[in-house]
């Protein structure tokens, strides 16, 4: 026969036992919303690299804008995006773009002072890392 030591050890034990099981079934369901969280979850600003732009097709460029992140100082363009695509595109631009687009000539550029300007990615020679962009 228990003594009432062993029963209250089983009435701990049984205790623990039915606290882990609403703990992890608890854990599992919290589990799966944050998974559903994480799944759904969507970036505020959204970059096109150049390399997913289609090859020879121009893209009209809307506008083109300077950007500071933690990463430090970088020129974005903004796309016309082709059929299939998004309705706009923002592609980072090279590092040595940025030298070559000074604040004013962007101004300039998105008060149409330039006119009408498309951008092309082109096939890279074989064994270079650089993606040749032509600006039309």
């Amino acid at each position: 026969m228990p003594s009432g030591r062993d029963i209250v050890f089983a009435l701990r034990q049984t205790h623990k036992m039915s606290t882990l099981k609403k703990s992890t079934q608890t854990e599992l369901e919290l589990s799966g919303d944050l998974k559903t969280l994480l799944n759904n979850c969507k970036t505020d600003k959204v970059y096109t690299s150049v390399a997913e732009l289609r090859l020879d097709c121009g893209y009209r460029v809307f506008k083109f804008d300077r950007v500071l992140d933690i990463y430090g100082e970088f020129i974005v363009v903004i796309l016309e995006g082709l059929c299939g695509d998004d309705f706009f595109l923002t592609v980072p631009l090279p590092k040595r773009y940025k030298t070559v687009l000074t604040d004013r000539r962007i101004e300039n550029f998105n008060m149409g002072l330039y006119g009408t300007l498309y951008m092309v990615r082109r096939s890279a020679p074989y064994g270079s890392l650089i993606t040749p962009l032509d600006f039309v």
